[in-house]
């Protein structure tokens, strides 16, 4: 029910940000500004020097971005709308959704593939989901 925003805020800048009296008036703007831009094709609605808005959609659906270099954009959706996308099993389904969706088949490499990419050994925990 109702709408979500992503936005990237800057860490460096969180003194700033603390210290802001209008910084929540800020957000709302560009928050209700980026609903029309959002259909121009623009990517992102800078609300202050130091964050900007990325993304919007209908909670029924999941917003997939990218988050880096002090900037963000989104790059698809998913239906998975029943919170079960943070569970391991259904990231792979939203992954596989994306890349469809861009024209793509994502495939699961064998063990032998794996070994041959530096990264591949590394932990990562997939992040994390606030409910």
């Amino acid at each position: 029910m109702g709408y979500n925003s992503a936005i990237v805020i800057m860490n460096d800048c969180l003194h700033e940000i603390e210290n802001d009296p209008h910084f929540g008036k800020a957000v709302a703007s560009a928050v209700a500004e980026h609903w029309g831009v959002n259909r121009t094709g623009r990517t992102y609605t800078p609300f202050t020097h130091n964050s900007m808005v990325i993304a919007q959609h209908h909670s029924s659906t999941v917003s997939i971005n990218l988050v880096g270099g002090n900037m963000g954009l989104m790059i698809g959706h998913s239906r998975r709308t029943d919170g079960r996308y943070c569970e391991p099993d259904q990231k792979i389904l939203v992954l596989k959704e994306l890349a469809e969706s861009l024209g793509y088949k994502l495939i699961k490499m064998s063990e032998r593939e794996l070994k041959n990419k530096p990264w591949a050994n590394q932990p990562f925990n997939g992040g994390s989901c606030l409910m």
